[in-house]
């Protein structure tokens, strides 16, 4: 009934062992970690990416919400049934998938807990005498995850794995990344040293040098020009970072004598318009402009920063007198005729009193004895016309 109800849960999934073979063997031994010490137990077993199949044709999508559901399933009712409570088994290689290369069925040891942490797949390994030899020995070094996924997408090439059959330990695995399980002790399994003609070939391309003629000098004089090159790129770059430096000073500098200039300016204007005033008052008063013409001067006085302010409060100075601007008798009482609106109202008040003395004028009439009278000719003159200037 439990083997059943395994076949049940993995019926439609696919299997796909992550053993890369010969042709990634130096790249897979790139990674430079410390290997695990003995009686560790918490192993990676695949980091986190995006890692094409063994034959190039798909690409294996490995996230931590893969591996969340791979840890679901794994502590799933179906799942420890199917298993039979002896975890995940590790093996050397995959000999069910892979049995020409690898031949021993035997486990090594077993994966009881599974973890998707941040950086990956993590196994809580139990290992058997012939693991903890492995483990000592480093026979094989890498751990290459067994594990099923559901077919790709019509049209799709990747595949997302959701199901760990089995963990084979190899020396060339397929994951480049994966940390190693093991100690290794076979020279075999430690990089190799670089091959000089491959890395001269590499150099002499990036270099634009013919690798058959080249000379070490010659190499070694090209990557001198090269450097003295970024030497001077590196120089120069920072002589313009100085300078622009230098500039940004510069306008920020401007910018606070504009700023400056501005206020004064502002200041000067209000000390000037301030003058302007003491002398249209003085204007207004001594009945030279009437108030409807203060505007007028004001903006003769202040024009172009006041550059003519002298000039025209002289010719202000000079004009005619209209009339006394302080106060006009009418009807024997002192009438104030220092702005416009007091005039109005000292016409009408003279219009008034012309009718009081002879009721039996008309307003016209009474108006235009006012006109004729002398003693209203300032008054009317200041009313009707513009003093000269």
């Amino acid at each position: 009934m439990r083997l059943i109800s395994k076949k049940k849960a993995l019926r439609g999934l696919v299997m796909t062992v992550n053993h890369a073979g010969k042709a990634s063997r130096e790249m897979s031994l790139a990674y430079n970690g410390a290997a695990v010490a003995e009686g560790d137990d918490w192993m990676q077993i695949s980091p986190y990416g995006q890692y094409p199949t063994n034959n190039g044709e798909m690409v294996q999508v490995f996230g931590k919400d893969e591996a969340g559901k791979m840890v679901a399933e794994f502590n799933s009712t179906v799942d420890q049934l199917g298993r039979m409570f002896r975890g995940v088994p590790v093996y050397m290689g995959h000999p069910a998938q892979m049995p020409e290369r690898f031949s021993d069925p035997r486990r090594i040891g077993k994966v009881m807990k599974l973890e998707a942490r941040d950086d990956g797949l993590y196994g809580k390994v139990e290992w058997n005498s012939l693991g903890k030899e492995n483990l000592r020995e480093g026979y094989m070094v890498f751990p290459s995850p067994g594990w099923m996924h559901p077919k790709p997408a019509p049209g799709s090439c990747k595949i997302f794995p959701v199901h760990l059959d089995h963990v084979g330990m190899v020396n060339d695995p397929n994951i480049e990344t994966v940390r190693p399980w093991t100690n290794s002790q076979d020279s075999d399994t430690q990089p190799k040293q670089p091959d000089e003609k491959a890395m001269k070939e590499k150099l002499c391309a990036l270099l634009g040098l013919d690798p058959a003629t080249a000379t070490d000098d010659e190499i070694f004089a090209k990557i001198t020009a090269m450097k003295e090159g970024a030497d001077k790129a590196t120089k120069l770059n920072t002589d313009l970072t100085a300078e622009a430096a230098k500039t940004a000073e510069l306008e920020a500098k401007k910018k606070e004598m504009e700023g400056a200039l501005a206020t004064a300016n502002s200041k000067a204007m209000e000390t000037l318009k301030t003058n302007a005033g003491v002398v249209l008052d003085m204007a207004v008063n001594g009945g030279k402009i009437t108030e409807a013409q203060r505007a007028e001067w004001e903006g003769k006085l202040i024009a172009n920063g006041g550059a003519a302010f002298k000039a025209e409060a002289e010719k202000l100075d000079k004009l005619e007198t209209a009339f006394n601007n302080k106060a006009l008798e009418i009807g024997g009482a002192k009438v104030d005729v220092s702005d416009a609106q007091s005039r109005r109202i000292a016409l009408n008040t003279a219009v008034a009193d012309a009718q009081a003395k002879n009721p039996k004028l008309t307003y016209t009439e009474a108006f235009n004895q006012v006109k004729r009278d002398p003693k209203y000719k300032g008054l009317i003159a200041a009313m009707n016309s513009k003093p000269k200037g």
